[in-house]
Protein backbone atom coordinates (compact mmCIF):
# COMPACT_ATOMS: atom_id res chain seq x y z
CA UNK A 1 0.00 0.00 0.00
CA UNK A 2 2.82 2.43 0.80
CA UNK A 3 4.24 2.08 -2.72
CA UNK A 4 1.17 3.89 -4.07
CA UNK A 5 2.70 7.23 -3.06
CA UNK A 6 5.31 6.65 -5.78
CA UNK A 7 2.43 6.32 -8.26
CA UNK A 8 0.97 9.72 -7.22
CA UNK A 9 2.39 11.71 -10.19
CA UNK A 10 0.64 9.35 -12.61
CA UNK A 11 -2.61 9.61 -10.65
CA UNK A 12 -2.34 13.43 -10.75
CA UNK A 13 -2.10 13.62 -14.55
CA UNK A 14 -5.90 14.02 -15.09
CA UNK A 15 -5.72 17.50 -13.51
CA UNK A 16 -4.37 18.69 -16.87
CA UNK A 17 -7.74 17.75 -18.43
CA UNK A 18 -9.79 19.33 -15.63
CA UNK A 19 -7.93 22.57 -14.91
CA UNK A 20 -6.31 25.26 -17.06
CA UNK A 21 -2.58 24.80 -17.60
CA UNK A 22 -1.70 27.83 -15.42
CA UNK A 23 -3.39 26.11 -12.43
CA UNK A 24 -2.65 22.46 -13.27
CA UNK A 25 1.12 22.93 -13.55
CA UNK A 26 1.68 24.25 -9.99
CA UNK A 27 -0.71 21.63 -8.58
CA UNK A 28 1.13 18.88 -10.43
CA UNK A 29 4.45 20.29 -9.17
CA UNK A 30 3.07 20.18 -5.62
CA UNK A 31 2.46 16.46 -6.13
CA UNK A 32 5.69 15.73 -8.00
CA UNK A 33 8.17 17.39 -5.61
CA UNK A 34 7.15 15.51 -2.41
CA UNK A 35 7.00 12.26 -4.38
CA UNK A 36 10.55 12.82 -5.67
CA UNK A 37 11.75 13.67 -2.14
CA UNK A 38 10.34 10.35 -0.92
CA UNK A 39 11.49 8.30 -3.93
CA UNK A 40 15.12 9.47 -3.85
CA UNK A 41 16.07 7.87 -0.47
CA UNK A 42 14.06 4.76 -1.36
CA UNK A 43 15.94 4.26 -4.63
CA UNK A 44 19.26 4.99 -2.92
CA UNK A 45 18.55 2.33 -0.28
CA UNK A 46 17.59 -0.19 -2.94
CA UNK A 47 20.99 0.24 -4.66
CA UNK A 48 23.01 -0.48 -1.49
CA UNK A 49 24.68 -3.86 -1.14
CA UNK A 50 22.80 -6.43 0.88
CA UNK A 51 23.70 -6.41 4.58
CA UNK A 52 21.96 -9.57 5.73
CA UNK A 53 22.12 -13.25 4.88
CA UNK A 54 25.01 -14.97 3.16
CA UNK A 55 25.83 -11.91 1.03
CA UNK A 56 26.22 -9.79 4.16
CA UNK A 57 28.45 -12.33 5.90
CA UNK A 58 31.11 -12.72 3.21
CA UNK A 59 33.94 -10.34 3.98
CA UNK A 60 32.67 -9.65 7.51
CA UNK A 61 35.28 -9.47 10.24
CA UNK A 62 35.16 -11.21 13.58
CA UNK A 63 37.24 -12.94 16.23
CA UNK A 64 38.25 -16.54 16.79
CA UNK A 65 36.84 -17.69 20.14
CA UNK A 66 38.68 -21.01 20.07
CA UNK A 67 41.73 -22.11 18.12
CA UNK A 68 40.86 -22.96 14.52
CA UNK A 69 43.00 -25.98 13.63
CA UNK A 70 41.21 -26.47 11.19
CA UNK A 71 37.81 -26.38 13.01
CA UNK A 72 36.76 -24.03 15.77
CA UNK A 73 34.30 -21.38 16.88
CA UNK A 74 34.22 -17.68 15.94
CA UNK A 75 32.18 -14.62 16.85
CA UNK A 76 31.07 -12.49 13.90
CA UNK A 77 28.42 -9.76 13.82
CA UNK A 78 27.40 -10.60 17.39
CA UNK A 79 26.78 -14.28 16.61
CA UNK A 80 28.74 -17.44 17.34
CA UNK A 81 29.55 -19.60 14.32
CA UNK A 82 31.20 -22.96 13.68
CA UNK A 83 34.17 -22.27 11.43
CA UNK A 84 36.95 -23.85 9.41
CA UNK A 85 40.27 -22.27 8.48
CA UNK A 86 42.88 -23.45 5.97
CA UNK A 87 45.70 -22.43 8.30
CA UNK A 88 45.80 -22.63 12.12
CA UNK A 89 44.44 -19.48 13.77
CA UNK A 90 44.87 -19.02 17.54
CA UNK A 91 41.95 -17.98 19.76
CA UNK A 92 41.49 -14.21 20.06
CA UNK A 93 42.87 -13.57 16.57
CA UNK A 94 40.93 -11.33 14.14
CA UNK A 95 39.39 -13.25 11.21
CA UNK A 96 37.56 -12.53 7.95
CA UNK A 97 34.69 -14.66 6.60
CA UNK A 98 35.52 -16.13 3.18
CA UNK A 99 32.47 -18.35 2.52
CA UNK A 100 29.24 -19.49 4.17
CA UNK A 101 27.78 -22.99 3.88
CA UNK A 102 24.48 -23.23 5.78
CA UNK A 103 25.49 -22.69 9.44
CA UNK A 104 29.22 -23.17 8.92
CA UNK A 105 31.70 -20.53 7.74
CA UNK A 106 35.15 -20.69 6.18
CA UNK A 107 37.48 -18.02 7.48
CA UNK A 108 40.95 -16.62 6.92
CA UNK A 109 43.23 -14.58 9.12
CA UNK A 110 42.34 -10.86 8.89
CA UNK A 111 45.31 -8.87 7.66
CA UNK A 112 44.76 -5.15 8.34
CA UNK A 113 45.92 -2.75 5.65
CA UNK A 114 48.72 -0.48 6.85
CA UNK A 115 48.79 2.91 5.33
Amino acid sequence: MCHLILFAPVLALPIFWLLPLSVALPVYGAVLVPTALIAWPVLTAMRRPQLTGVEGMIGARGEAITELNPHGVIRCQGEVWSATAEEPIPGGERIRVVAVDRLHVRVARHVPLDG
